[in-house]
């Protein structure tokens, strides 16, 4: 006998997350004990969670990444997230 396991229901949201700067986000601990970002500084983070239309904020998630490239000429960094990213309504 083959049983079929019904279909799962998918539910789709749509969000955005952004980092609007505010709450001291990002910010850097660094580890080199440099003036400057190095690689391997931690860099954790709080960014809002609204809405597809914008209209309504939904919740905070935070988490932490690792730099990984610092580009002085930029004027940026490049970060890899650890994927530990909690949500809070």
């Amino acid at each position: 006998m083959s049983s079929i396991a019904p279909q799962a229901k998918v539910h789709e949201l749509c969000v955005y997350e952004i980092n609007e700067r505010d709450r001291g986000s990002p910010a850097y601990l660094r580890l080199g004990k440099k003036p400057v970002n190095s690689l391997g500084d931690l860099v954790p983070f709080t960014n809002k969670v609204y809405s597809a239309d914008l209209q309504t904020r939904l919740g905070i998630t935070a988490g932490i990444c690792i730099l990984i490239k610092n580009m002085p000429e930029k004027k940026c960094d490049r970060s890899q997230s650890t994927n530990v990213q909690p949500f809070y309504t």
